[in-house]
């Protein structure tokens, strides 16, 4: 069910087959069969992740919304609309098209999910730039971070969840505070046009590895002197970035189909694996 669930919201099929808005599924033993309707997104799904408990998995779509389903038995538990609390937002086609068809703006979609190592806080991202902490149990706001000025691509928790560090379009990484939302420290990657599309903390919370639009992979620390360091690049944009549960080595996949490893201290690229023939997501 895990790998069906996550299969079905990466191809969108979280909202229904071929365009459908309901997808139905059986359950049950064989001799006591019944069908069970659901309601998925009615936009792309783009971003999902699942507890470390694998009880439940989020969706995050560009219809603005959050979907929390039941793994076990595939139902959603309920539907967060935190990311449209907020005034819809103009993008840069609205803009374009503003004189032909007048004001244009567009509901902020949701560009990525985290989800805490102990499973009770969501961290998510929106085009409209706005970042949303939510308590899973209760799924009320504990926090709304506001300090971006371009959509959010990517985000992550601290292993405590005490700290979050997100990454916009515009360039811009901020490290904050989760209960208090108070900024920490703020990085600007000033390299064409770069976006952050990948961004993930350490497991003790003092790097930060980031990935950008233009393929290039760098290491962050806080509290050095010169605190970012270029580890490689990759032929096309960053699409994932992860840490080993050590903190000693760390991947990163691309669209260009390569994964990539480095080692941490010291820093250096390993031998990277082959195989993939398509973007790496």
């Amino acid at each position: 069910m895990k790998r069906i669930l996550l299969f079905c919201a990466l191809l969108g099929l979280v909202a229904g087959c071929a365009g459908r808005r309901e997808i139905g599924r059986y359950e049950g033993s064989e001799s006591d069969i019944r069908p069970v309707i659901q309601l998925g997104h009615s936009g792309a799904v783009q971003a999902v992740a699942i507890s470390a408990d694998d009880r439940f998995a989020v969706s995050g779509s560009a219809d603005g919304t959050l979907k929390f389903w039941d793994i076990a038995t595939g139902r959603v538990i309920y539907t967060g609309y935190h990311h449209l609390n907020e005034n819809p937002v103009s993008t840069s086609k609205g803009a374009a098209l503003k004189d032909v068809y007048g004001n244009i703006t567009l509901s902020p979609q949701v560009n990525f999910i985290d989800i805490s190592a102990n499973g009770d806080q969501l961290l998510s991202g929106a085009s409209d730039g706005n970042v949303v902490v939510t308590d899973i149990q209760t799924g009320k706001i504990i926090r709304v971070y506001r300090q971006h000025s371009k959509g959010v691509n990517a985000g992550s928790f601290s292993k405590d969840a005490t700290l979050a560090v997100t990454g916009d379009a515009g360039g811009e990484i901020r490290l904050w505070q989760t209960a208090t939302g108070r900024t920490i420290r703020k990085f600007v990657i000033k390299f064409r046009s770069s976006q952050i599309t990948a961004l993930t903390l350490s497991p003790n919370g003092r790097l930060i590895l980031a990935g950008d639009s233009e393929g290039i992979i760098r290491l962050i620390d806080p509290a050095a002197e010169h605190p970012i360091q270029i580890l490689g690049q990759h032929a096309s944009s960053v699409s994932a970035a992860k840490f080993s549960a050590d903190g000693g080595m760390a991947v990163s996949g691309s669209w260009d189909g390569s994964l990539k490893l480095w080692g941490i201290n010291p820093r250096r690229e390993f031998k990277s694996p082959n195989g993939h023939k398509g973007k790496v997501i």
